[in-house]
């Protein structure tokens, strides 16, 4: 598996060929971070990418179910083969910071977090 990199701003990086990817458990890392971000409804190429995540800032509480949402959207992404951990915080400025532990097909487990939030 292959995926863009991305520079220190979260944008794609162009310009250096082979130079401009990262693969195997990188390329799910970097990947999964893009596709968590995604809003339902902003990737031109397939509507149905993305998480409702302007719903959920627009809510006064994140329910359960938004939880279950996340992890089964997680785990349509290729090469993820399990959720070890999830949570889900709200700021008081209605930002989402998404913590999560994941099993990858390389026998990898990534740990990280996504911070979403509209600028």
């Amino acid at each position: 598996m292959m995926y863009r990199m991305l520079d220190d701003d979260n944008d794609w990086c162009f310009g250096q060929g082979l130079q401009s990817y990262c693969k195997d458990e990188q390329a799910i890392e970097t990947g999964i971070q893009v596709y968590l971000r995604a809003i339902q409804g902003e990737v031109w190429m397939d509507g149905t990418v993305g998480l409702p995540w302007i719903s959920m800032m627009a809510s006064k509480d994140l329910k359960p179910i938004d939880l279950l949402t996340i992890r089964d959207y997680i785990l349509s992404y290729r090469g993820i083969l399990g959720v070890k951990d999830l949570d889900i915080e709200r700021n008081e400025n209605r930002k989402i910071k998404l913590k999560y532990k994941i099993q990858t097909v390389y026998n990898y487990t990534i740990e990280g977090s996504t911070d979403i939030g509209l600028a």
